[in-house]
């Protein structure tokens, strides 16, 4: 079995927090949402924040991801800003061409929690 040599950003603990710290005060990572409120037959809502590219191309497929970060997580944590930004810049080998939508359910990131 050969010996395992991880790349030189995994090599320390310490590295790594450098690198992820970075990545969080980058104001490159504040991707430009545009929300949604859907009102729900109970009163509650529940909203949906968007990232679209600055034109939709004509000559390519657009494809939508959804993410659903959890109780915890909403558009402005981190990881969900990088993941945003990394599907604006991406086309894939097959022309598609990527928008990507935050799902906050009632209560969850800055979501307003409307009913009982």
């Amino acid at each position: 079995m050969r010996n395992y040599k991880p790349p030189i950003l995994a090599v320390s603990p310490l590295i790594q927090l450098i690198c992820i710290a970075k990545n969080l005060l980058d104001d490159d990572l504040q991707p430009a949402y545009k929300r949604d409120t859907i009102v729900l037959k109970d009163g509650g809502n529940m909203t949906i924040d968007w990232t679209w590219p600055k034109q939709l191309p004509t000559d390519k497929k657009t494809k939508v991801i959804v993410f659903h970060p959890g109780i915890g997580g909403s558009s402005d944590k981190p990881y969900v800003k990088f993941l945003s930004n990394f599907l604006l810049e991406s086309c894939d080998d097959q022309n598609n061409t990527y928008v990507s939508a935050v799902l906050h359910p009632r209560g969850v990131g800055t979501s307003e929690m409307s009913s009982p």
